[in-house]
Protein backbone atom coordinates (compact mmCIF):
# COMPACT_ATOMS: atom_id res chain seq x y z
CA UNK A 1 0.00 0.00 0.00
CA UNK A 2 1.81 3.01 -0.96
CA UNK A 3 1.97 5.68 1.06
CA UNK A 4 0.76 3.41 4.48
CA UNK A 5 3.24 3.75 7.55
CA UNK A 6 5.15 0.78 7.81
CA UNK A 7 5.89 -0.85 11.38
CA UNK A 8 9.14 1.17 11.69
CA UNK A 9 6.96 4.38 11.86
CA UNK A 10 4.44 3.25 14.88
CA UNK A 11 6.38 4.78 16.93
CA UNK A 12 6.58 8.20 15.34
CA UNK A 13 2.70 7.74 14.92
CA UNK A 14 2.31 7.90 18.58
CA UNK A 15 4.86 10.77 19.12
CA UNK A 16 2.98 13.04 15.77
CA UNK A 17 -0.50 12.35 17.60
CA UNK A 18 0.55 13.51 20.97
CA UNK A 19 2.62 16.56 19.86
CA UNK A 20 -0.16 18.30 17.90
CA UNK A 21 -2.47 18.17 20.01
CA UNK A 22 -0.29 20.05 22.42
CA UNK A 23 1.15 22.44 20.15
CA UNK A 24 -2.63 23.08 18.77
CA UNK A 25 -3.64 23.70 22.26
CA UNK A 26 -0.89 25.76 22.72
CA UNK A 27 -1.66 27.91 19.82
CA UNK A 28 -5.37 28.06 21.19
CA UNK A 29 -4.62 29.70 24.31
CA UNK A 30 -2.52 32.52 22.58
CA UNK A 31 -5.17 33.83 20.43
CA UNK A 32 -8.86 35.61 21.27
CA UNK A 33 -10.59 31.93 22.34
CA UNK A 34 -14.17 31.21 21.36
CA UNK A 35 -16.29 28.62 22.35
CA UNK A 36 -16.07 27.17 18.77
CA UNK A 37 -12.67 26.96 18.90
CA UNK A 38 -12.48 25.21 22.32
CA UNK A 39 -14.56 22.66 20.81
CA UNK A 40 -12.72 22.07 18.15
CA UNK A 41 -9.79 21.45 20.38
CA UNK A 42 -12.12 19.36 22.48
CA UNK A 43 -12.81 17.47 19.67
CA UNK A 44 -9.08 16.63 18.40
CA UNK A 45 -8.27 15.78 21.81
CA UNK A 46 -10.92 13.49 22.53
CA UNK A 47 -10.30 11.75 18.81
CA UNK A 48 -6.56 11.05 19.20
CA UNK A 49 -6.58 9.42 22.70
CA UNK A 50 -9.62 6.69 20.83
CA UNK A 51 -7.32 6.47 18.00
CA UNK A 52 -4.27 5.64 20.16
CA UNK A 53 -6.17 3.83 22.33
CA UNK A 54 -7.41 1.69 20.11
CA UNK A 55 -4.50 1.13 18.27
CA UNK A 56 -2.58 0.00 20.87
CA UNK A 57 -5.13 -2.31 21.60
CA UNK A 58 -6.05 -3.43 18.28
CA UNK A 59 -2.00 -3.43 16.57
CA UNK A 60 0.66 -5.04 17.31
CA UNK A 61 3.92 -2.78 17.49
CA UNK A 62 5.68 -4.67 14.62
CA UNK A 63 2.69 -5.23 12.20
CA UNK A 64 1.62 -2.58 9.44
CA UNK A 65 -1.41 -0.54 8.92
CA UNK A 66 -4.08 -2.14 7.96
CA UNK A 67 -6.55 0.28 5.74
CA UNK A 68 -9.04 1.45 8.66
CA UNK A 69 -6.07 2.74 10.82
CA UNK A 70 -4.75 4.74 7.89
CA UNK A 71 -8.31 6.19 7.14
CA UNK A 72 -8.55 7.29 10.61
CA UNK A 73 -5.55 8.50 10.65
CA UNK A 74 -5.92 10.97 7.78
CA UNK A 75 -9.14 11.90 9.63
CA UNK A 76 -6.62 12.77 12.37
CA UNK A 77 -4.58 15.11 9.66
CA UNK A 78 -7.68 16.68 8.42
CA UNK A 79 -9.10 17.51 12.04
CA UNK A 80 -5.47 18.95 12.88
CA UNK A 81 -6.10 21.03 9.74
CA UNK A 82 -9.76 22.56 10.61
CA UNK A 83 -8.60 23.32 14.33
CA UNK A 84 -5.49 25.26 13.04
CA UNK A 85 -7.57 27.00 10.78
CA UNK A 86 -9.93 27.74 13.55
CA UNK A 87 -6.79 29.48 15.46
CA UNK A 88 -6.04 31.05 12.37
CA UNK A 89 -9.19 32.99 12.44
CA UNK A 90 -9.31 33.82 15.69
CA UNK A 91 -5.63 35.44 15.19
CA UNK A 92 -6.90 37.58 12.03
CA UNK A 93 -6.67 35.15 9.68
CA UNK A 94 -4.42 34.72 6.37
CA UNK A 95 -2.24 37.60 8.28
CA UNK A 96 -1.40 35.40 11.28
CA UNK A 97 1.72 34.12 12.14
CA UNK A 98 -0.56 30.52 13.28
CA UNK A 99 -0.90 29.86 9.53
CA UNK A 100 2.63 28.37 10.12
CA UNK A 101 0.67 25.37 12.22
CA UNK A 102 -0.37 24.36 8.80
CA UNK A 103 3.03 23.81 7.32
CA UNK A 104 4.10 22.16 10.76
CA UNK A 105 0.80 19.09 10.15
CA UNK A 106 1.47 18.97 6.07
CA UNK A 107 5.02 18.11 7.30
CA UNK A 108 4.22 15.52 9.95
CA UNK A 109 1.51 13.74 7.66
CA UNK A 110 4.11 13.81 4.54
CA UNK A 111 6.45 11.84 6.62
CA UNK A 112 4.00 9.54 8.34
CA UNK A 113 1.74 8.96 5.64
CA UNK A 114 4.25 9.99 2.95
CA UNK A 115 2.29 10.80 -0.27
CA UNK A 116 -1.23 9.91 0.63
CA UNK A 117 -1.08 11.97 3.31
CA UNK A 118 0.43 15.00 1.50
CA UNK A 119 -2.66 15.02 -0.34
CA UNK A 120 -4.99 14.67 2.20
CA UNK A 121 -3.65 17.57 3.92
CA UNK A 122 -3.07 19.97 0.99
CA UNK A 123 -6.45 18.82 -0.20
CA UNK A 124 -8.30 19.82 2.99
CA UNK A 125 -5.95 23.04 3.53
CA UNK A 126 -6.62 23.99 0.07
CA UNK A 127 -10.51 23.54 1.21
CA UNK A 128 -10.66 25.34 5.15
CA UNK A 129 -8.01 28.12 4.28
CA UNK A 130 -10.30 28.78 0.84
CA UNK A 131 -12.90 29.63 2.66
CA UNK A 132 -11.34 31.82 5.06
CA UNK A 133 -9.59 33.18 1.83
CA UNK A 134 -13.41 34.07 0.81
CA UNK A 135 -14.46 35.78 3.94
CA UNK A 136 -10.96 38.63 3.25
CA UNK A 137 -12.40 38.39 -0.22
CA UNK A 138 -15.83 39.89 1.36
CA UNK A 139 -17.63 36.74 0.12
CA UNK A 140 -17.73 35.09 3.89
CA UNK A 141 -20.75 34.59 6.27
CA UNK A 142 -22.67 37.83 7.69
CA UNK A 143 -20.98 38.36 11.49
CA UNK A 144 -17.35 37.48 10.23
CA UNK A 145 -15.07 40.00 11.50
CA UNK A 146 -12.14 39.07 9.12
CA UNK A 147 -10.12 42.27 7.66
CA UNK A 148 -10.96 42.79 3.70
CA UNK A 149 -7.83 42.62 1.61
CA UNK A 150 -7.98 42.86 -2.22
CA UNK A 151 -8.07 39.51 -4.52
CA UNK A 152 -4.53 39.74 -5.71
CA UNK A 153 -4.00 39.95 -1.62
CA UNK A 154 -6.23 37.44 -1.15
CA UNK A 155 -4.97 34.85 -3.61
CA UNK A 156 -1.09 35.02 -3.19
CA UNK A 157 -1.74 34.78 0.62
CA UNK A 158 -4.07 31.42 -0.28
CA UNK A 159 -1.21 30.14 -2.53
CA UNK A 160 1.57 30.80 -0.14
CA UNK A 161 0.29 28.73 2.70
CA UNK A 162 -1.00 26.19 0.68
CA UNK A 163 1.37 26.28 -1.53
CA UNK A 164 4.21 25.90 0.95
CA UNK A 165 2.37 23.90 3.27
CA UNK A 166 1.94 20.90 0.39
CA UNK A 167 5.17 21.77 -1.17
CA UNK A 168 6.65 20.67 2.31
CA UNK A 169 4.27 17.99 2.48
CA UNK A 170 5.26 15.99 -1.10
CA UNK A 171 8.91 16.84 -0.14
CA UNK A 172 8.82 15.62 2.75
CA UNK A 173 6.78 12.45 1.73
CA UNK A 174 9.58 11.95 -1.24
CA UNK A 175 12.23 12.06 1.58
CA UNK A 176 10.48 9.33 3.42
CA UNK A 177 9.82 7.29 0.77
CA UNK A 178 13.29 7.25 -0.33
CA UNK A 179 14.61 6.59 3.54
CA UNK A 180 11.97 3.65 3.54
CA UNK A 181 13.35 2.25 0.60
CA UNK A 182 16.65 2.93 1.69
CA UNK A 183 16.13 1.19 4.95
CA UNK A 184 14.71 -1.69 3.16
CA UNK A 185 17.43 -2.21 0.53
CA UNK A 186 19.82 -1.84 3.25
CA UNK A 187 18.26 -4.79 5.47
CA UNK A 188 17.94 -6.71 2.39
CA UNK A 189 21.71 -6.15 1.83
CA UNK A 190 22.80 -6.56 5.46
CA UNK A 191 20.65 -10.39 5.39
CA UNK A 192 22.00 -11.08 1.93
CA UNK A 193 25.47 -10.49 3.23
CA UNK A 194 24.98 -12.64 6.56
CA UNK A 195 23.84 -15.44 4.38
CA UNK A 196 26.76 -14.94 2.25
CA UNK A 197 28.75 -14.50 4.95
CA UNK A 198 26.81 -17.86 7.10
CA UNK A 199 27.37 -19.57 3.56
CA UNK A 200 30.95 -18.53 3.29
CA UNK A 201 31.74 -19.56 6.86
CA UNK A 202 29.74 -22.96 6.37
CA UNK A 203 32.20 -24.07 3.40
CA UNK A 204 35.36 -22.92 4.76
CA UNK A 205 34.93 -24.45 8.29
CA UNK A 206 34.07 -28.03 6.38
CA UNK A 207 37.87 -27.57 4.62
CA UNK A 208 40.69 -29.47 5.81
CA UNK A 209 42.74 -26.34 4.38
CA UNK A 210 43.11 -23.33 7.18
CA UNK A 211 42.23 -19.93 5.75
CA UNK A 212 43.38 -16.47 7.08
CA UNK A 213 42.05 -13.11 5.95
CA UNK A 214 44.57 -10.41 7.28
CA UNK A 215 44.48 -6.21 6.41
CA UNK A 216 47.63 -4.96 5.37
CA UNK A 217 48.50 -3.61 9.10
CA UNK A 218 49.01 -7.95 9.94
CA UNK A 219 45.89 -7.36 11.81
CA UNK A 220 43.76 -11.19 11.56
CA UNK A 221 40.15 -10.35 9.70
CA UNK A 222 39.01 -13.48 9.16
CA UNK A 223 39.86 -17.14 10.31
CA UNK A 224 38.09 -20.48 10.22
CA UNK A 225 38.36 -23.23 12.47
CA UNK A 226 41.30 -26.06 9.93
CA UNK A 227 43.51 -22.60 10.82
CA UNK A 228 43.44 -22.83 14.23
CA UNK A 229 43.69 -26.61 14.20
CA UNK A 230 46.97 -26.58 12.06
CA UNK A 231 48.85 -23.62 13.38
CA UNK A 232 48.20 -25.09 17.04
CA UNK A 233 47.65 -21.45 18.63
CA UNK A 234 44.08 -20.16 19.58
CA UNK A 235 43.06 -17.59 17.05
CA UNK A 236 40.29 -14.58 17.51
CA UNK A 237 40.06 -11.51 15.14
CA UNK A 238 42.14 -8.13 15.59
CA UNK A 239 45.34 -10.23 16.67
CA UNK A 240 48.58 -9.94 14.68
CA UNK A 241 49.82 -12.88 13.11
CA UNK A 242 53.28 -12.22 14.75
CA UNK A 243 52.00 -12.13 17.69
CA UNK A 244 50.20 -15.56 17.47
CA UNK A 245 53.81 -17.46 16.11
CA UNK A 246 56.01 -15.66 18.33
CA UNK A 247 57.11 -18.80 20.04
CA UNK A 248 57.38 -20.75 16.56
CA UNK A 249 60.57 -20.36 15.11
CA UNK A 250 59.05 -21.14 12.00
CA UNK A 251 56.39 -18.17 12.86
CA UNK A 252 58.82 -15.00 11.58
CA UNK A 253 59.46 -16.70 8.44
CA UNK A 254 55.62 -17.05 7.64
CA UNK A 255 55.26 -13.24 8.89
CA UNK A 256 58.07 -12.15 6.28
CA UNK A 257 55.88 -13.77 3.50
CA UNK A 258 52.96 -11.97 4.46
CA UNK A 259 54.40 -8.93 4.74
CA UNK A 260 56.02 -9.20 1.40
CA UNK A 261 52.58 -9.30 -0.16
CA UNK A 262 51.68 -5.76 2.02
CA UNK A 263 55.08 -4.70 0.69
CA UNK A 264 54.55 -5.50 -2.99
CA UNK A 265 57.28 -7.13 -3.00
CA UNK A 266 55.21 -10.33 -4.09
CA UNK A 267 52.15 -11.38 -5.78
CA UNK A 268 52.01 -14.41 -4.25
CA UNK A 269 54.34 -17.19 -2.61
CA UNK A 270 54.60 -20.73 -0.98
CA UNK A 271 56.59 -22.80 1.03
CA UNK A 272 56.81 -25.63 3.20
CA UNK A 273 57.46 -25.82 7.31
CA UNK A 274 58.42 -28.19 9.47
CA UNK A 275 56.57 -27.53 12.33
CA UNK A 276 57.38 -30.72 14.61
CA UNK A 277 59.44 -33.56 14.63
CA UNK A 278 56.35 -35.47 12.24
CA UNK A 279 54.29 -31.92 10.93
CA UNK A 280 54.55 -30.44 8.18
CA UNK A 281 52.21 -27.47 6.70
CA UNK A 282 52.32 -25.85 3.27
CA UNK A 283 51.61 -22.24 3.13
CA UNK A 284 50.61 -20.37 0.55
CA UNK A 285 50.00 -16.33 0.79
CA UNK A 286 48.46 -13.82 -1.82
CA UNK A 287 46.95 -10.22 -1.56
CA UNK A 288 43.66 -9.18 -2.75
CA UNK A 289 43.99 -5.75 -4.67
CA UNK A 290 40.89 -4.15 -5.48
CA UNK A 291 41.71 -0.59 -7.91
CA UNK A 292 44.96 -0.76 -7.23
CA UNK A 293 44.84 -0.97 -3.62
CA UNK A 294 46.04 -3.91 -1.33
CA UNK A 295 42.41 -4.52 0.48
CA UNK A 296 43.89 -7.99 2.16
CA UNK A 297 46.03 -10.87 2.47
CA UNK A 298 44.85 -14.19 2.37
CA UNK A 299 46.80 -17.52 3.93
CA UNK A 300 46.44 -21.01 2.59
CA UNK A 301 47.10 -23.34 5.18
CA UNK A 302 47.59 -27.27 4.34
CA UNK A 303 48.52 -29.95 6.37
CA UNK A 304 50.85 -32.10 4.77
CA UNK A 305 52.12 -34.25 7.92
CA UNK A 306 50.26 -37.26 6.53
CA UNK A 307 51.49 -36.80 2.78
CA UNK A 308 55.23 -36.22 4.14
CA UNK A 309 54.55 -39.80 5.99
CA UNK A 310 53.34 -41.54 2.99
CA UNK A 311 56.23 -40.74 1.17
CA UNK A 312 58.38 -41.20 3.64
CA UNK A 313 56.64 -44.72 3.33
CA UNK A 314 56.77 -45.35 0.34
CA UNK A 315 60.60 -44.58 -0.09
CA UNK A 316 61.07 -46.89 2.90
CA UNK A 317 59.01 -49.27 0.70
CA UNK A 318 60.70 -49.02 -2.18
CA UNK A 319 64.35 -49.12 -0.46
CA UNK A 320 62.54 -52.46 1.53
CA UNK A 321 61.64 -54.38 -1.73
CA UNK A 322 65.16 -53.14 -3.48
CA UNK A 323 66.73 -54.67 0.04
CA UNK A 324 63.89 -57.76 -0.59
CA UNK A 325 64.69 -58.69 -4.29
CA UNK A 326 68.49 -58.53 -3.37
CA UNK A 327 67.97 -61.04 -0.34
CA UNK A 328 66.01 -63.46 -2.91
CA UNK A 329 68.27 -63.32 -4.85
CA UNK A 330 70.95 -63.57 -2.78
CA UNK A 331 68.98 -66.77 -0.70
CA UNK A 332 69.04 -68.18 -4.44
CA UNK A 333 72.64 -68.43 -5.35
CA UNK A 334 73.29 -69.38 -1.84
CA UNK A 335 71.54 -72.36 -2.35
CA UNK A 336 73.56 -73.44 -4.60
CA UNK A 337 76.52 -73.91 -3.31
CA UNK A 338 74.55 -75.42 0.24
CA UNK A 339 73.17 -78.20 -1.82
CA UNK A 340 77.08 -78.98 -2.80
CA UNK A 341 78.06 -78.69 1.06
CA UNK A 342 74.89 -81.35 1.98
CA UNK A 343 75.88 -83.76 -0.56
CA UNK A 344 79.46 -83.84 0.00
CA UNK A 345 79.18 -83.77 4.26
CA UNK A 346 76.64 -86.90 2.81
CA UNK A 347 79.46 -88.42 0.62
CA UNK A 348 82.19 -87.66 3.31
CA UNK A 349 79.97 -89.63 5.70
CA UNK A 350 79.37 -92.60 3.99
CA UNK A 351 83.04 -93.31 3.11
CA UNK A 352 85.12 -96.15 4.75
CA UNK A 353 87.30 -95.11 7.19
CA UNK A 354 85.93 -92.31 8.60
CA UNK A 355 86.14 -92.15 12.45
CA UNK A 356 82.62 -91.91 14.73
CA UNK A 357 83.60 -87.94 15.51
CA UNK A 358 84.52 -87.46 11.89
CA UNK A 359 80.69 -88.94 11.29
CA UNK A 360 79.34 -86.91 14.44
CA UNK A 361 80.55 -83.61 12.67
CA UNK A 362 79.66 -84.26 9.20
CA UNK A 363 75.94 -84.89 10.57
CA UNK A 364 76.02 -81.52 12.06
CA UNK A 365 77.09 -80.02 9.09
CA UNK A 366 74.54 -81.92 6.55
CA UNK A 367 71.37 -80.90 9.24
CA UNK A 368 72.45 -77.49 9.66
CA UNK A 369 72.20 -77.38 5.83
CA UNK A 370 68.99 -78.74 5.58
CA UNK A 371 67.93 -76.36 8.02
CA UNK A 372 69.59 -73.63 6.27
CA UNK A 373 67.95 -74.88 3.22
CA UNK A 374 64.29 -75.15 4.59
CA UNK A 375 64.93 -71.22 5.93
CA UNK A 376 66.11 -70.34 2.16
CA UNK A 377 62.94 -72.38 0.63
CA UNK A 378 60.30 -70.66 2.73
CA UNK A 379 61.80 -66.66 2.43
CA UNK A 380 62.20 -67.23 -1.58
CA UNK A 381 58.04 -68.73 -0.90
CA UNK A 382 57.68 -65.21 0.95
CA UNK A 383 58.66 -63.13 -1.20
CA UNK A 384 58.78 -64.50 -4.37
CA UNK A 385 55.02 -63.30 -6.20
CA UNK A 386 52.10 -65.57 -6.54
CA UNK A 387 48.92 -65.10 -8.75
CA UNK A 388 46.29 -67.01 -7.07
CA UNK A 389 44.24 -70.09 -9.18
CA UNK A 390 40.63 -70.17 -7.72
CA UNK A 391 38.50 -72.68 -8.10
CA UNK A 392 35.52 -75.07 -6.08
CA UNK A 393 37.25 -77.06 -3.39
CA UNK A 394 35.66 -79.71 -0.91
CA UNK A 395 36.61 -77.85 2.24
CA UNK A 396 36.31 -81.62 3.78
CA UNK A 397 38.76 -82.48 1.43
CA UNK A 398 41.12 -79.76 2.17
CA UNK A 399 41.02 -80.23 5.97
CA UNK A 400 41.97 -84.12 5.08
CA UNK A 401 44.91 -82.94 3.49
CA UNK A 402 45.83 -80.62 6.26
CA UNK A 403 45.24 -82.71 8.96
CA UNK A 404 47.46 -85.31 7.37
CA UNK A 405 50.46 -83.32 7.01
CA UNK A 406 50.51 -81.99 10.38
CA UNK A 407 50.01 -85.62 11.91
CA UNK A 408 53.26 -86.38 9.93
CA UNK A 409 54.81 -83.50 11.22
CA UNK A 410 53.72 -84.65 14.74
CA UNK A 411 55.45 -88.16 13.90
CA UNK A 412 58.59 -86.85 12.70
CA UNK A 413 58.76 -84.47 15.46
CA UNK A 414 58.14 -87.31 17.86
CA UNK A 415 55.37 -85.02 19.19
CA UNK A 416 52.40 -88.29 19.95
CA UNK A 417 50.91 -85.98 22.79
CA UNK A 418 49.27 -83.59 20.67
CA UNK A 419 45.74 -84.32 19.03
CA UNK A 420 44.59 -83.08 15.21
CA UNK A 421 41.30 -82.14 15.13
CA UNK A 422 38.81 -81.01 12.53
CA UNK A 423 34.71 -80.03 12.73
CA UNK A 424 33.39 -79.06 8.85
CA UNK A 425 30.00 -78.97 7.94
CA UNK A 426 29.55 -81.85 5.34
CA UNK A 427 29.51 -80.89 1.85
CA UNK A 428 30.85 -77.41 2.59
CA UNK A 429 32.22 -75.91 -1.04
CA UNK A 430 34.85 -72.77 -1.52
CA UNK A 431 36.22 -70.88 -4.11
CA UNK A 432 39.96 -70.25 -3.39
CA UNK A 433 43.12 -71.75 -4.58
CA UNK A 434 44.02 -74.81 -3.42
CA UNK A 435 47.56 -74.84 -2.34
CA UNK A 436 47.67 -71.52 -0.85
CA UNK A 437 44.50 -72.57 1.59
CA UNK A 438 46.31 -75.56 2.65
CA UNK A 439 49.49 -73.82 3.32
CA UNK A 440 47.91 -71.16 4.59
CA UNK A 441 45.98 -73.83 7.66
CA UNK A 442 49.37 -76.06 7.83
CA UNK A 443 51.35 -73.64 8.35
CA UNK A 444 49.11 -71.76 11.50
CA UNK A 445 48.52 -75.33 12.88
CA UNK A 446 52.03 -76.19 12.64
CA UNK A 447 52.75 -73.09 14.16
CA UNK A 448 49.92 -74.00 17.11
CA UNK A 449 52.23 -77.45 17.36
CA UNK A 450 54.75 -75.65 18.30
CA UNK A 451 53.16 -73.43 20.72
CA UNK A 452 52.62 -76.34 22.87
CA UNK A 453 55.59 -77.11 25.30
CA UNK A 454 58.11 -80.50 24.39
CA UNK A 455 56.55 -83.43 26.46
CA UNK A 456 53.58 -81.88 27.00
CA UNK A 457 49.42 -82.79 25.54
CA UNK A 458 48.09 -80.91 23.66
CA UNK A 459 45.29 -80.54 20.82
CA UNK A 460 44.76 -78.36 17.66
CA UNK A 461 41.65 -77.80 16.56
CA UNK A 462 40.70 -76.42 13.63
CA UNK A 463 37.17 -75.51 12.68
CA UNK A 464 34.96 -74.41 9.71
CA UNK A 465 31.96 -71.90 9.67
CA UNK A 466 30.25 -70.18 6.65
CA UNK A 467 27.62 -67.89 5.91
CA UNK A 468 26.18 -66.18 2.92
CA UNK A 469 29.07 -63.53 3.10
CA UNK A 470 32.22 -65.40 3.95
CA UNK A 471 34.02 -68.61 4.88
CA UNK A 472 35.90 -68.72 8.22
CA UNK A 473 38.39 -70.57 9.44
CA UNK A 474 39.66 -70.80 13.08
CA UNK A 475 42.41 -72.68 13.93
CA UNK A 476 43.06 -73.28 17.67
CA UNK A 477 45.82 -74.29 19.66
CA UNK A 478 46.35 -74.69 23.84
CA UNK A 479 49.88 -73.40 23.78
CA UNK A 480 51.57 -70.88 26.17
CA UNK A 481 49.47 -68.15 24.45
CA UNK A 482 51.09 -64.78 24.00
CA UNK A 483 51.36 -60.97 25.93
CA UNK A 484 49.62 -58.39 24.47
CA UNK A 485 52.57 -56.27 23.37
CA UNK A 486 53.66 -59.61 21.48
CA UNK A 487 50.44 -59.64 20.10
CA UNK A 488 51.02 -56.92 17.68
CA UNK A 489 54.27 -58.17 15.96
CA UNK A 490 52.89 -61.26 15.20
CA UNK A 491 52.84 -61.73 10.89
CA UNK A 492 56.09 -59.58 10.57
CA UNK A 493 58.44 -61.10 8.77
CA UNK A 494 61.21 -62.82 10.87
CA UNK A 495 59.59 -62.58 13.94
CA UNK A 496 59.75 -65.45 15.95
CA UNK A 497 59.15 -66.38 20.00
CA UNK A 498 60.15 -70.04 19.38
CA UNK A 499 64.01 -70.45 19.81
CA UNK A 500 65.87 -72.08 16.55
CA UNK A 501 61.78 -70.30 14.47
CA UNK A 502 62.22 -68.77 11.13
CA UNK A 503 59.43 -66.14 11.66
CA UNK A 504 57.69 -66.54 8.18
CA UNK A 505 54.83 -68.91 8.56
CA UNK A 506 52.88 -66.75 10.37
CA UNK A 507 53.84 -63.89 7.54
CA UNK A 508 53.57 -66.31 4.83
CA UNK A 509 49.82 -67.22 5.83
CA UNK A 510 48.94 -63.63 6.60
CA UNK A 511 50.55 -62.56 2.79
CA UNK A 512 48.56 -65.44 1.15
CA UNK A 513 45.25 -64.29 3.21
CA UNK A 514 45.78 -61.03 1.24
CA UNK A 515 46.50 -62.05 -1.84
CA UNK A 516 42.90 -63.83 -1.86
CA UNK A 517 41.11 -61.24 -0.71
CA UNK A 518 40.77 -62.36 3.03
CA UNK A 519 40.81 -60.96 6.67
CA UNK A 520 43.27 -62.33 9.09
CA UNK A 521 42.71 -62.25 12.89
CA UNK A 522 44.49 -63.35 15.73
CA UNK A 523 43.64 -63.41 19.67
CA UNK A 524 46.02 -65.34 21.86
CA UNK A 525 45.54 -64.90 26.34
CA UNK A 526 49.16 -65.94 28.23
CA UNK A 527 49.10 -69.41 29.68
CA UNK A 528 45.94 -70.16 27.84
CA UNK A 529 46.06 -70.39 23.96
CA UNK A 530 45.69 -69.03 20.88
CA UNK A 531 42.95 -68.59 18.04
CA UNK A 532 43.82 -67.60 14.26
CA UNK A 533 40.64 -66.27 12.30
CA UNK A 534 41.00 -66.59 8.34
CA UNK A 535 37.96 -65.60 6.56
CA UNK A 536 37.16 -65.52 2.84
CA UNK A 537 34.71 -63.90 0.80
CA UNK A 538 32.65 -66.00 -0.67
CA UNK A 539 31.95 -67.08 -4.16
CA UNK A 540 29.30 -64.11 -4.85
CA UNK A 541 30.37 -61.53 -2.85
CA UNK A 542 34.07 -61.50 -5.32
Amino acid sequence: MSGAPSAVHLRWVGATRVLTPLALFLGALSVPSTPELWAWVAVQVVADVAYLAWLLKRHPPTARFQSWQEWGLAALFILDVCVEAEIVAADGGLLSDFILLFVFTATLAGFIMRYRGAFWVTLSGFVVFGSLALSHAGFGAPGESLATLSHGTVLFRLLMVVGLGGTVSFLTAYLSEMLRRQRELSADQARDLLLARLDLDGVLNRLSYGVLVLDPSDKLLYFNQAASTILRHPLHPGARLQQVLSTETWGAELVEMAKSISTGLSGKTEKEFRISPTGWIQVQVAGQWIEGKLRNVVVALHDISGLRKMEEEVRSTERMATLGHMAARIAHEIRNPLASITGSAQLLGDMEGASDDDRQLLGLIRRESERLDRILTEFLDFSRPRSPSIRDLSVEEVLAEVKGMVETRLVRDGRSGIEVKVRCRAGLEAWLDHDMLVQILSNLAINGVQAIKEGHTGRIQIEVGADEEQIRFRIRDNGIGMAPDLLNKVGDAFFTTRQGGVGLGVAISRHLTTLLGGTFRIQSLEGRGTVVEVAFPQRENR
